[in-house]
């Protein structure tokens, strides 16, 4: 519970916590889109070189995949995304993303054949 309570006292400070979100009230913190939201752009800030965020967290998909200890009850391994992958470019997810970490680290939009070649 401490850091859970440490991370929402981060958010708070970065101005990043929902309205909704009390730092002081931790018990039972389930993670929605919002908070999501203000966790993904937290990381964004830092000086990491590579920023990588959950297909399923950008997707909103609310049943886990991977569950331990699940074999042949719960094949959830192999389950269905509740979107198809076309949808993904055009999420509000994404977009509220994109525009947060072009925002903080002055990305430029980039096509193919801007990109660097490799050696």
């Amino acid at each position: 519970m401490h850091d859970r309570y440490l991370l929402l006292k981060a958010l708070e400070a970065e101005g990043l916590l929902p309205p909704t979100r009390d730092p002081d009230n931790v018990d039972g913190l389930p993670m929605d889109a919002q908070l999501a939201a203000a966790l993904h752009s937290y990381l964004s800030r830092s000086p990491a070189q590579i920023f990588l965020v959950q297909i399923d967290d950008l997707m909103e998909e609310a049943e886990q995949i991977n569950v331990p200890g699940t074999i042949d009850e719960r094949p959830n391994w192999r389950r269905k995304l509740s979107k198809v992958m076309e949808e993904l470019p055009n999420l509000p997810t994404v977009a509220a993303l994109r525009s947060d970490l072009t925002k903080r680290n002055g990305a430029k939009k980039s096509s193919p054949s801007a990109r660097p070649k490799r050696p």
